[in-house]
């Protein structure tokens, strides 16, 4: 199952005499969908010096406190580290209040954001989020895996 690169936005120019490491950040959406932008992390780093950043941000709503989520931490961080990649993976665990901006905010100048998402007639969750760090100057990178 090879994911189709549906966005080509983010160009990635390397220059040999440069050995800097290219930041991949892949943002935890679903199992299956994550897995499917790791394996497309995979693809574009053949020959590059990339390491991936995996980034669940866990949204914690404005009654409850940002210590006490719903959600116990130790699945969290188990569910993160359960996933195979061939490049080295920094999981990391985010709590706060949105999503989008807490994306932006852990982000780095030069990252480029790999977003798996699926074929649907109206934009997903995965292609807003993919919108809002274009609109805000972040390199996107959409990714349709096909269908099982």
């Amino acid at each position: 199952m090879r994911p189709q690169i549906a966005s080509a936005q983010a160009q990635i120019q390397v220059n040999p005499a440069v050995s800097a490491q290219i930041e991949l950040v892949v943002p935890f959406t679903t199992p299956d969908l994550t897995r499917a932008a790791l394996t497309t992390a995979e693809q574009f780093s053949i020959g590059l010096n990339a390491a991936v950043r995996l980034i669940k941000v866990l949204v914690v709503p404005f009654p409850n406190e940002l210590e006490y989520p719903a959600i116990a931490i130790p699945f969290l961080r188990e569910q993160l580290g359960s996933f195979e990649c061939t490049l080295p993976v920094k999981p990391e665990l985010h709590l706060a209040r949105e999503e989008q901006t807490a994306i932006l905010r852990l982000m780095h100048a030069d990252s480029v954001v790999l977003i798996a998402s699926k074929k649907r007639p109206w934009q997903t969750r995965e292609e807003r989020l993919a919108a809002a760090l274009r609109k805000a100057g972040t390199r996107v990178v959409v990714t349709y895996p096909e269908s099982k």
